[in-house]
């Protein structure tokens, strides 16, 4: 078996731990059952700038999981505009109402990753805005924070799949991903 390893991309908002300390428990399980998986993630500064790190990072792995957490409201059930108001909102990314953007970091890191023809893993909240077409098809988790953890199964699956070579880097969709047209 060939060695494998990916670069994952997340937010480092307060809001995006919770799922990322749940993606991050699975790779790491995964890494301890295997002895030909390995993965990172972005480190905190070095002194150096951040999208020269990045970059560095990503070409430095075959493989790119980008993970898409619910961050900044941009429409639907919102009270009003006063601080009060906006701390009822912390709890948002526990309600299924609504419309949000991710981390535009994790946008940007993914065009990079498509552009350097990376094998590509997205892994995207539900209620994730118009999310962008450039995957061409790509075959992608859909979660929601109950259920994060059992919809990881399908993340082992697709790695295996990449590791075995069987996974094609456009996949057609099927009933179980996420129609997308090219734009």
């Amino acid at each position: 078996m060939k060695n494998i390893s990916a670069f994952v991309a997340r937010g480092f908002s307060l809001s995006d731990d919770e799922a990322w300390k749940i993606v991050q428990a699975h790779l790491l399980d995964f890494k301890a059952s295997t002895k030909w998986f390995d993965f990172e993630d972005a480190k905190s500064s070095e002194g150096r700038l951040v999208g020269e790190k990045v970059r560095e990072r990503i070409d430095a792995h075959p493989l790119f999981i980008g993970l898409f957490t619910r961050r900044t409201l941009l429409a639907g059930k919102s009270t009003g505009d006063s601080f009060i108001d906006k701390l009822k909102l912390i709890p948002r990314f526990l309600k299924d109402d609504g419309r949000f953007a991710p981390s535009s970091w994790v946008f940007q890191e993914s065009g990079y990753a498509i552009a350097k023809q990376k094998k590509l893993i997205f892994i995207i909240e539900a209620g994730i805005d118009d999310f962008p077409k450039l995957q061409d098809n790509l075959e992608h988790i859909e979660f929601n924070r109950r259920t994060l953890k059992g919809d990881l199964n399908k993340l082992t699956s697709m790695i295996l799949a990449i590791q075995s070579e069987d996974l094609p880097r456009e996949r057609p969709a099927t009933t179980e991903t996420l129609s997308v047209e090219p734009a």
